[in-house]
């Protein structure tokens, strides 16, 4: 998906066009009727001579690009920093749960809601992008949530078992 940097619409990256206003993207260059690429300069095409050349959508903005690299260094930072608090917390609100705290839901569900919402007000794009990092990381941390619990499970009837075993054994050595 490209943006037209004249029209501000969203368009096919296949397109060579903005279907909107008709100019092509500043970095492709003007191309002529048959596809034909040609620098920006261009009067003719170089290819087959014509002199009906695209007109240029303006260079994508200093501001757009700054936007795009602080939401990049954003979700890197959700990534590197954020997980594991997110992952810390979420073990302890279930340890929390299991008392039966129905503060802590409220608190579990606000803790999830409020990054998609905030990911509303960020452009379609990237607010896309950063609600799949996000789907992505609750999704890693219910697997552990879930590895945690079967484990613990696997633990606690081993040790039942080992117990009862112990215990049957030196009951028959008695007798």
């Amino acid at each position: 998906m490209r943006i037209c940097t004249n029209c501000g619409r969203a368009y096919s990256r296949r397109d060579l066009y903005c279907p909107y206003c008709g100019r092509t993207p500043h970095r492709l260059g003007r191309v002529c009727a048959k596809g034909h690429h040609n620098p920006h300069d261009a009067t003719f095409c170089a290819v087959c001579g014509s002199q009906n050349l695209s007109e240029l959508a303006p260079p994508v903005p200093l501001w757009r690009r700054l936007l795009l690299i602080f939401c990049i260094i954003g979700s890197l930072a959700m990534l590197w920093f954020i997980f594991p608090v997110l992952l810390s917390s979420v073990l302890s609100l279930i340890a929390m749960m299991i008392r039966g705290s129905l503060r802590v839901i409220c608190l579990a569900v606000a803790f999830i809601l409020i990054p998609f919402a905030v990911t509303l007000f960020l452009p379609k794009h990237i607010g896309k992008y950063i609600r799949k990092v996000l789907f992505t990381l609750i999704r890693c941390c219910l697997r552990l949530i879930r590895l945690a619990i079967t484990s613990l499970w696997r633990i606690i009837a081993y040790l039942a078992s080992w117990a009862g075993g112990t215990g049957a054994s030196s009951q028959r050595g008695r007798r």
